[in-house]
């Protein structure tokens, strides 16, 4: 066939490919999906939020802001929020201010 979809419904291209890489190829390709479907919402709410957090670009699996000084204290308490709900919040954010 040549072709699988991921769980997104995304056509992914496994012609020659070993038997035993298809599921690393649905895998890999259904999270890098559904992060970049994270990064669009957390990016449509931080646009509605405020205008003093904007995303400057994504590096794989983490996303970089730019956060207004009038903002940093928000933005922390969400970062905050997030590591005591047990989330996975990179804690460099921190540096960042």
């Amino acid at each position: 066939c040549g072709k699988i979809k991921n769980m997104y419904g995304r056509e992914i291209n496994v012609s020659g490919d070993a038997g035993y890489v298809l599921v690393n190829r649905f895998i890999q390709s259904s999270s890098a999906d559904a992060a970049l479907l994270a990064f669009s919402a957390l990016t449509n709410l931080l646009t509605k939020i405020s205008d003093k957090i904007l995303p400057i670009f994504l590096i794989h699996d983490a996303i970089i802001l730019d956060v207004h000084p009038s903002a940093k204290e928000f933005m922390m308490s969400q970062v905050n929020f997030y590591q005591k709900s047990k989330m996975n919040v990179h804690k460099g954010l921190q540096y960042l201010f």
